[in-house]
């Protein structure tokens, strides 16, 4: 079976990196487990094409409406738009009469009927959605025929009330679904070997289990750019001039007095930007510093003499 699937790589001109092919063979003996690697290394069809050759290799004449026979589960809903069109693509080429469905909770009420009433043979979920499938009526029989389940991004469940709600539901379904297949996908961390343990529960104690590792090492290339040339933003430039020659005519008062003009045009030039379409009167009433009467008296008298 693991020749189908390369030969349907090399169709596409791609070739099966070995933690693909590892992860192949590991599913296909019936092993469960978790596949170490980073993002856009092909982790997706790691796990997704031994799922498609299994049904090949038990099921030759390939039945339709077999019932739901893979969950994947993704954290992130925008992945799984990705990861449908990657389980088509492999669906269609390798021409096995599956459907693949989407239930999240942007999906509708009519179309999860539909999931509800003919399940697809892959379905794409979070964990919150798998949950509300098993909490309805006759949810046993719904994934009786559930061969296998894929927790996707587990470095960001494992630890959270989500990955809680994983393995919850993890340990109901492997008693629904004897025989089921659990396998993760996770980035690096330090911990892997408990990462698979608190995902797989009592798989792990059986020592079926395996962890696959990429070893690929992929190359980071940082690029700053800047503009050609960078200009400080003078904001208010213009309304603080305005300020300044409108102030002017104080240059020559009392230094006792200075402070209070000083002080005016520190606060006008703090002003916002929808100062700028006010008049004096309206600005000066809202933001002006309150100004001792005697003192305005003062500077009237001194001024007219």
């Amino acid at each position: 079976m693991i020749e189908i699937g390369k030969e349907w790589f090399a169709r596409n001109g791609w070739t099966p990196f070995a933690f693909q092919i590892e992860a192949w063979e590991a599913y296909l003996g019936g092993k469960s487990g978790l596949v170490n690697a980073p993002t856009g290394s092909g982790k997706t069809y790691s796990l997704l094409v031994p799922i498609l050759l299994e049904y090949l290799r038990d099921h030759p004449k390939k039945p339709k409406n077999s019932g739901l026979r893979a969950i994947w589960i993704t954290p992130i809903r925008a992945l799984s738009k990705e990861i449908e069109l990657a389980a088509n693509r492999a669906i269609e080429a390798l021409d096995i009469p599956w459907k693949v469905g989407v239930r999240s909770g942007d999906t509708s009420l009519a179309k999860r009927q539909r999931q509800r009433d003919r399940p697809p043979e892959l379905l794409i979920t979070t964990p919150e959605s798998l949950h509300l499938l098993m909490a309805s009526k006759g949810y046993a029989e719904y994934f009786a025929s559930l061969q296998s389940i894929v927790v996707d991004e587990w470095h960001e469940l494992m630890g959270s009330k989500r990955g809680v709600q994983m393995e919850l539901a993890l340990s109901r379904l492997k008693k629904v679904a004897p025989g089921l297949k659990v396998w993760g996908i996770s980035a690096t961390i330090g911990n892997m070997e408990q990462a698979m343990e608190v995902l797989l529960g009592d798989y792990y104690r059986m020592k079926n289990t395996t962890i696959i590792r990429s070893n690929i090492k992929k190359k980071t290339e940082i690029i700053s750019i800047f503009p050609d040339e960078v200009e400080r933003i003078a904001v208010g430039r213009t309304f603080r001039n305005s300020i300044a020659l409108e102030s002017s005519s104080y240059c020559g008062e009392e230094p006792e007095h200075a402070h209070l003009h000083q002080h005016e045009i520190v606060r006008r030039d703090m002003v916002s930007e929808d100062a700028r379409h006010s008049t004096r009167a309206e600005w000066t009433d809202r933001h002006a510093p309150r100004i001792d009467q005697s003192a305005i008296a003062t500077m009237g008298r001194r001024t007219a003499s």
